[in-house]
């Protein structure tokens, strides 16, 4: 139930053809005035500007953990997440299947790193109908798991199948 703060607010106003009778004629209005953001209660990332909030984004390590801190927060990272920017894809492999009624694809992607989160929730958040919470797969190089190091690349394993039927 939204607060009283965030309500809009009614006002009683007369008819103007009718300024004399006042009984059956008055009405309600709905007058819808803007919110007024309290800026003492942002975080901290809300306050920044959105170009310099939107890199922390790409290089945090939980990103879904944004999403549940604020609505203004599932806004940015949702809208950076659909948008079309900065590829973090390094190499994506296919690999083939046939058999006599049906043709399949499983496809590896490899991802750098620091991208690897964001690409995983970019993955779930637009291709929701696919149950993929369980399905991906990280396979680090021991290099990268000693070194700890960010640009190395981390192949993610997503399994899924295309599958082709053939009459």
């Amino acid at each position: 139930m939204p607060s009283k703060k965030n309500q809009p607010k009614m006002r009683r106003r007369r008819n103007r053809e009718d300024s004399d009778e006042l009984n059956d004629e008055d009405h309600l209005e709905i007058v819808e005035e803007p919110a007024i953001l309290d800026v003492d209660s942002l975080s901290v990332i809300e306050r920044l500007p959105k170009e310099l909030a939107l890199r922390i984004i790409d290089y945090a390590e939980s990103t879904a953990q944004f999403r549940l801190s604020s609505r203004s927060l599932r806004a940015l990272v949702d809208e950076h997440i659909r948008a079309v920017t900065n590829p973090i894809i390094c190499a994506f492999e296919f690999s083939k299947s046939f058999s006599v009624h049906a043709a399949s694809f499983t496809g590896d992607v490899t991802v750098c790193k620091a991208y690897s989160d964001l690409f995983e929730l970019r993955l779930k958040l637009r291709q929701p109908h696919f149950n993929l919470r369980q399905r991906i797969k990280r396979c680090e190089s021991s290099a990268a798991k000693e070194q700890n190091l960010k640009k190395t690349p981390t192949r993610i394993r997503v399994p899924f199948r295309v599958r082709f039927f053939l009459r």
